[in-house]
């Protein structure tokens, strides 16, 4: 579990997805309220009885896309943020259902004309969390499975994927930034690893261990790379199997030792298995 919540998000969702995402969360609350009529929500009578109820489904599209606009893009600048992992997600979706509940709340008592009190909010945020947790638990499950998947595709079929591409002789490594453009032999490159904001690109030229940096994401520069060239041994590093001198057993900590004077690059448990054939294990 521990493994899953501090993993990257595996792969940016288009927006067009995103958008249906965010709307069909905002027609499931409608309908939700529309066929059940929960909280007592059956009792009173009005002629724009459906309108009204359709709203909290408007306002949670609303609220949620906003986000998505306003915030997101500021996001990426805050350190912390940029290696995005499916734990800060869940944070993000809690505080997103947090401050959809006071948008509706604010909505219920403009509504009724009645008057807005913290312990009244605290209520309300209960009976709203008991709608929304079911659009959270479903992108819990798409995280999830996405996960799995991008699991599937870095160990269990890597060697084959690996097998059949192809190395360019040249890499062009992309950064977020205008002009950031790093251009290496396939056979310089030695590892990449998480810094914050940026991304470390660690490469060996003319005798010399040398790295740059790029306004990027692990993900976004494993994207550029052939899985052959880069793969993901931890969750902050790429490395290039192809420069690996051999594999280190410390107690339970491994590392790969590359064929230059370099950093110990760490292997995550997981990938134990994988990179032990690959090369042998010194002690």
């Amino acid at each position: 579990m521990t493994e899953f919540l501090f993993a990257s998000i595996p792969s940016p969702r288009s927006w067009k997805t995103e958008f249906l995402a965010i709307v069909g969360s905002g027609i499931f609350v409608s309908l939700f309220l529309l066929v059940f009529q929960p909280y007592g929500t059956a009792d009173f009578v009005s002629e724009d009885k459906t309108l009204f109820l359709m709203g909290y489904g408007g306002i949670i599209v609303i609220i949620f896309y906003s986000i998505k606009i306003l915030a997101m893009p500021l996001i990426r600048f805050i350190p912390s943020c940029q290696n995005w992992t499916i734990a800060k997600q869940i944070s993000a979706l809690v505080s997103l259902i947090v401050l959809t509940s006071l948008a509706w709340y604010a909505y219920w008592g403009w509504y009724f004309n009645a008057p807005l009190t913290l312990p009244g909010w605290g209520r309300f945020f209960l009976l709203s969390f008991s709608v929304t947790v079911f659009p959270f638990l479903a992108v819990l499950a798409a995280l999830y499975i996405a996960w799995l998947q991008w699991q599937h595709g870095t160990e269990g079929g890597q060697e084959n994927s690996e097998s059949q591409q192809a190395i360019p002789a040249t890499l062009r490594l992309q950064g977020l930034g205008e002009g950031e453009v790093v251009h290496l032999k396939a056979n310089q490159l030695l590892f990449v690893r998480a810094a914050r904001n940026y991304v470390e690109v660690w490469y060996h030229n003319a005798g010399s261990v040398n790295q740059v940096l790029l306004r990027s994401s692990l993900q976004e520069i494993a994207n550029q790379l052939p899985g052959n060239l880069a793969q993901r041994c931890h969750r902050s590093y790429l490395v290039n199997p192809q420069r690996i001198a051999a594999i280190l057993s410390r107690g339970r900590t491994v590392f790969a030792r590359l064929d230059v004077n370099s950093p110990l690059i760490p292997i995550s448990r997981k990938n134990h298995a994988h990179f032990r054939q690959l090369k042998p294990t010194a002690h």
